[in-house]
């Protein structure tokens, strides 16, 4: 091509057009990429420091997914102490029922009183007991089987009252020497029906003779006194297979009667009805327990329970920086809110009365403790909702910085393509110009 000869106005042309045509790919590289530096050859400067935010913003997302996740620990626990909460609530609730139970009154015998009628159905249901000098009825409980066979109210004087048609009844009518444990009585055996000429007379009977002719049914279980062993013998319902053996002072013990000798006798009654009502209130009690302990160890949210004993599980740490720096974190330690953890301890209620208000104040503690505790999460779960915003904000930023150095102006590329294009038009035209000289010289042929 050395042999042909450009003017030197096509040349300048043709230079003209080259240049625009490049500047024309470029153009439209931008406004397809939309970017106006893509590589480092481009503006090394602008690339490498646009990279450098895009990968800070790039960490600090994924700081922003721990947060997130943290948070959710946080909720899921929170929730969890809310409704252990509910379940402190309802075992208070078992607790106060108890305490509102009249479970024992005080009886004594004394040296005065009026014989009283006892059929022996109303004398497992019934015991007389002794207020400012008068009879009063304590309910035990209410249809049981006799509990004595021969035995009915014990006080001191002359037997009065009638005995009903059709009734069982026993008397009893005795004195007591306050310096022995002797008690002199006369105890008659009344069948007021097809056998009413039935009668059983006792001149004097010690405590232990006393003791002997009892019989105690309760709840599928016979309760017979062994004058030899001074204890209880222990039977299946219409059974002679003895069972076990208990001891008068256990057995007395076990039903409330706590009794001793001297002029007069002193002591509690328990209500075998009430004492029923303790026990089902008792185990209801200990079985939220068993709920309380269930729940806090279902309250884990992916593999952390800011609830339960475990150190190894129960802390949670929440980085804030791409660096995993110490001075960048939340340290949110749990607590544990099982029934040990909370002081809890489950119901003797049936064993030592004292122990209900024991168990009133322990749930009240732990329904203060349980309270202190959501407000520490709480706490916990607003920090780390600022700081999820706070990165969410920051992450935004750095991809604007990065977007600035590098993404191109859309309508400032569109404006330089159209201001190309038509100098290319007009190039073309200026080309055409130039050769026309030269094809003028033709038309001298």
């Amino acid at each position: 091509m050395a042999d042909v000869t450009l003017t030197a106005g096509i040349r300048a042309n043709l230079l003209s057009l080259q240049n625009t045509s490049s500047l024309i790919e470029d153009t439209q590289f931008k406004l397809s990429t939309g970017k106006k530096v893509n590589s480092a050859l481009d503006d090394p400067i602008s690339f490498f420091k646009a990279q450098s935010l895009n990968y800070r913003a790039a960490d600090l997302t994924a700081r922003k997914d721990s947060i997130l996740q943290g948070l959710q620990t946080i909720t899921a626990a929170d929730k969890g102490i809310k409704s252990i909460i509910d379940l402190v609530d309802t075992a208070q609730s078992k607790a106060l029922a108890a305490q509102e139970l009249d479970t024992t009154r005080a009886y004594g015998l004394t040296t005065a009183g009026t014989a009283a009628v006892l059929t022996t159905q109303e004398a497992f249901s019934q015991l007389a007991f002794v207020e400012d000098n008068g009879w009063t009825n304590l309910s035990i409980a209410e249809n049981k089987d006799a509990f004595l066979e021969n035995l009915g109210k014990m006080v001191i004087g002359t037997a009065t009252g009638e005995v009903a048609a059709g009734n069982e009844a026993v008397k009893i009518i005795y004195t007591m020497d306050a310096s022995t444990t002797v008690i002199s009585a006369n105890l008659t055996w009344d069948e007021v029906a097809e056998n009413a000429d039935k009668t059983a007379t006792f001149s004097t009977i010690t405590v232990n003779d006393l003791l002997d002719a009892m019989t105690v049914k309760f709840e599928g279980l016979t309760f017979e006194y062994d004058p030899d062993s001074t204890g209880f013998k222990v039977y299946a319902e219409d059974s002679t297979t003895r069972i076990s053996g208990i001891s008068s002072g256990v057995f007395l013990t076990t039903f409330g009667l706590n009794l001793t000798s001297g002029t007069n006798l002193d002591g509690t009654v328990t209500s075998l009805d009430v004492g029923k009502e303790l026990a089902s209130l008792e185990n209801a009690y200990n079985d939220v327990m068993d709920q309380i302990n269930s729940l806090a160890d279902d309250a884990k949210y992916a593999g952390i329970n800011l609830l339960n004993s475990d150190a190894l599980s129960n802390k949670l740490t929440v980085y804030f920086n791409e660096d995993l720096s110490e001075d960048s974190k939340l340290d949110v330690q749990g607590v544990n809110v099982t029934a040990v953890g909370l002081g809890l301890t489950k119901a003797t209620w049936t064993s030592d009365t004292d122990n209900i208000d024991k168990s009133v104040e322990e749930t009240q503690s732990a329904r203060s403790d349980l309270r202190n505790a959501s407000q520490s999460f709480s706490t916990a779960a607003s920090v780390l909702q600022i700081r999820n915003q706070f990165t969410d904000n920051m992450v935004t930023t750095l991809e604007d910085g990065s977007a600035s150095l590098v993404n191109a102006d859309i309508n400032k590329e569109s404006a330089n393509m159209l201001a190309l294009q038509t100098r290319q038009q007009l190039g073309t035209i200026s080309l055409s110009i130039a050769n026309q000289s030269e094809q003028s010289v033709l038309r001298l042929f």
